[in-house]
């Protein structure tokens, strides 16, 4: 359970970094695992040996939103509804896939339309999402599991000039829906076909990066760029912090405590959480597809 624990602690210190969304979704805590997480840095057989990257297909980026992918992909969503980012968090047992929007729509028709969109459809649900939006400057919507809604939450709030999408006076949506450990497989690939492991060749001495215990990607289409997160768990994480710190001083800044190395178009940030046993790994690619 320590480890379980940990995990779940280390994914919300690494979203307020990483993922910069609040997640909106009901879900239930990842169940303990009986596996046990080694904490050598060994590559597996399915690793190069030069550069320790796995054996995957190559996927662009852009492909997260695409069929296959995007659980959302066959919504219709009104004109001046835009898709700016997508999203895919895997943290340990499950997924969630976010898709972020921005639409200029008034604050009673963007409710009216995700409420009905995810099944809250009742006139009086209906006016309690539209009076928190009014009064709280943010609502979140939760979905059902009938028929006529989709079972993902969303949030709503008004859109401000942050650099993630192009501005519009109306609102921003993120939207959220798990995705089970069963279906979980072609987003990992997608994931490891999007790391950069040349620039993590000096790292991979000590981490084997393949053998996460979290991960995500994010594609922003309207910055055009890529950024992929790594999270292992290591029993032993402040003795392999120290042998890196030790090993590659020229990239350890001690005032921050993180690695930066800049690689082929690729900028890598290595930061540790070893309160809970794991070390980060985060990679930006002003490119969707540069990998």
């Amino acid at each position: 359970m320590k480890k379980s624990i940990a995990i779940i602690l280390s994914f919300i210190m690494v979203s307020a970094v990483f993922g910069g969304c609040a997640s909106t979704a009901t879900i239930e805590p990842a169940q303990e695992t009986a596996q046990t997480q080694t904490a050598a840095s060994e590559p597996t057989e399915e690793l190069s040996k030069e550069t320790g990257a796995p054996d995957v297909p190559g996927i662009p980026p852009s492909d997260l939103l695409n069929e296959g992918y995007n659980p959302f992909l066959s919504v219709e969503f009104p004109e001046n509804y835009t898709v700016y980012m997508a999203e895919y968090e895997d943290i340990h047992e499950y997924a969630l896939y976010y898709l972020h929007l921005t639409t200029t729509d008034s604050a009673q028709d963007v409710v009216t339309y995700m409420s009905n969109l995810l099944g809250d459809s009742e006139e009086e649900s209906i006016a309690q999402n539209l009076s928190a939006l009014e009064d709280k400057g943010i609502v979140n919507i939760h979905g059902t599991e009938v028929d006529a809604g989709l079972n993902a939450d969303c949030s709503i709030e008004p859109s401000q000039q942050d650099g993630d999408y192009e501005y519009v006076e109306g609102y921003v949506i993120s939207m959220v829906m798990r995705i089970d450990t069963e279906d979980m497989e072609p987003y990992g690939e997608l994931l490891l076909s999007n790391i950069n492991f040349n620039a993590l060749n000096e790292v991979s001495n000590y981490i084997n990066v393949a053998d996460y215990d979290m991960a995500g990607i994010k594609v922003n289409l309207y910055q055009g760029s890529t950024e992929a997160h790594i999270g292992c768990y290591m029993e032993n994480a402040e003795e392999v912090w120290n042998d890196m710190t030790a090993a590659m001083p020229d990239n350890y800044s001690e005032e921050y405590r993180a690695f930066s190395f800049e690689t082929s178009g690729f900028s890598t940030d290595i930061r540790e959480d070893l309160n809970n046993g794991f070390i980060h790994i985060f990679q930006r690619s002003e490119e969707l597809d540069a990998a």
